[in-house]
């Protein structure tokens, strides 16, 4: 009776102290647990201690308030446009893409130390890229020679649109460089007004709509492939693209031809130097890039990103480049849907940034989009673009296809969840360190598009910095809701 009493005894003693250890390891579990999403917000907010730190606090030596620094650069010599060499460049698309990626991030997480200084420097940035009712890519400069034979004197020249830094020399390219305004700079102002209301919203205030930013919205539809007296070559011989309905790049009027065929195209283009060709930048006027609209994919991904964040989703256009976007997806083919996109991996982010905007008609392209990004990923967690695009641009490729599955959402349904994992051990493990705070080292984030598309590159650390810090948040959110 001893013997079994002490055994009894005995076995309630085994059963606690196995219940002992399995609450033991549960706790431990969640310690780290809980100190990795610590250490998760410590290089958030490192991160947005550099791009605080990096962001320009005054206007001077062509660096403009609000903005930060990118470049512009040839991957080698190149003809008409020089040898090469990297210039600071001062754009549009580089100061929205950051503002409006931070604003996104500031409104994820109340407990980010990002000071709303930075928000309100960068945007009133973005305002004064605003031409017309719409915005270009670069800022209203003086020309940097004579644009024309008997020009004026340069104090008395009109300003135009070109390059900061770049020095052009020869006049069809300093006219080539005055571009029209674009839908994807004009997109992005619009989502940059459209957050900066939510911002002023959540602090009980008010923020009015006295650029008229409704007028840019409808720019849009007055550019679609639609009924068309021109036609890119790019667009031509990418599976003849024409009378899609889907919006065009350039928001400008496009040369046109009274019948259109391949033979009229190819002599224009091939004497495009002459002052009668359709290719010809005439000077102080916008110019299109060879004189005929284009299709892009990723352009058109993100217009309808900018129509669902202001709530124009009601607009004629929207349904035709919902269409063509889809049609893409399902191709599978996303080296080249992007003109001025050469990284791989840019479109399936502009997608999945558009689905979490609330284009919700692009559910089932995601599935599509997400079974190529868990198909094309390494072993070591990252995705590689080609090599010519900077030598794979690992780590770029990498953020866009971590933020792409993370916009994507749903992780157990898509059974992303490790795949995000070793994408995100990848991104920290690159992580540059220094007395500034926490950045990576920028990637091709834009291209010269068609001839130069795989030559003239933009990078900019503080863009691919704020990319890798929104995807470290929303991962953060993640182990959040896991644990």
């Amino acid at each position: 009776m001893f013997t079994a009493l002490n055994f009894s005894k005995n076995k309630y003693i085994l059963i606690y102290a196995l219940l002992f250890c399995f609450n033991s390891n549960n706790l431990l579990a969640q310690d780290s647990l809980k100190a990795k999403i610590n250490n998760l917000q410590n290089i958030v907010n490192q991160g947005l201690q550099y791009l605080q730190t990096t962001q320009y606090q005054t206007t001077q030596n062509n660096r403009f308030k609000g903005e930060w620094l990118s470049t512009m650069g040839l991957r080698t010599r190149f003809l008409m446009l020089g040898k090469k060499i990297n210039y600071e460049d001062a754009n549009c698309f580089t100061v929205a893409t950051i503002h409006n990626a931070l604003a996104e991030l500031y409104l994820l997480d109340n407990t980010c130390k990002l000071e709303p200084q930075v928000l309100a420097n960068a945007y009133n940035a973005i305002l004064k890229y605003k031409n017309g009712n719409g915005f270009n890519f670069w800022n209203a400069l003086p020309p940097n020679r004579d644009l024309k034979l008997l020009d004026a004197p340069p104090i008395l020249r009109p300003l135009v649109r070109r390059p900061t830094n770049y020095k052009l020399k020869n006049r069809f390219m300093n006219n080539a460089a005055n571009i029209a305004n674009d839908a994807d700079d004009t997109g992005l102002a619009c989502i940059a007004f459209a957050l900066q209301q939510k911002i002023a919203k959540s602090k009980n205030s008010k923020l009015q709509d006295t650029l008229g930013f409704n007028n840019c919205i409808n720019e849009f539809n007055k550019y679609q492939d639609v009924n068309r007296k021109n036609w890119h070559w790019y667009n031509y011989i990418n599976k003849k693209e024409h009378n899609t309905g889907a919006f065009l790049t350039w928001l400008s009027p496009e040369y046109e031809f009274k019948n259109w065929n391949v033979a009229k195209g190819l002599l224009h283009n091939t004497f495009f130097y002459a002052k009668w060709s359709a290719c010809f930048p005439h000077a102080y006027k916008a110019y299109i890039p060879y004189g005929a609209n284009d299709l892009d994919a990723v352009v058109n991904a993100n217009v309808l990103t900018s129509l669902a964040v202001t709530n124009n989703k009601n607009i004629s256009g929207y349904n035709k480049a919902l269409a063509y976007v889809q049609k893409k997806c399902l191709q599978k083919k996303y080296t080249r849907v992007g003109i001025y996109y050469p990284n791989n991996y840019t479109f399936p982010y502009v997608v999945s940034k558009a689905y979490a905007s609330g284009v919700t008609e692009l559910q089932k392209s995601s599935k599509i989009v997400i079974q190529n990004l868990l198909a094309s990923q390494q072993k070591n967690g990252s995705w590689l673009s080609r090599k010519i695009v900077n030598n794979t641009d690992a780590l770029q490729s990498t953020i866009y296809a971590v933020n792409a599955l993370l916009n994507f959402g749903d992780y157990t349904n898509n059974k992303t969840t490790q795949s995000i994992h070793n994408a995100m051990q990848y991104i920290l493990q690159n992580a540059i360190t220094d007395a500034q705070g926490i950045h990576w080292q920028g990637g091709v984030f834009f291209s010269g598009g068609t001839v130069v598309r795989n030559t003239l590159f933009w990078k900019s650390d503080a863009y691919t910095t704020t990319l890798a810090i929104l995807a470290i948040s929303k991962y953060q959110k993640l182990l959040i809701k896991k644990n």
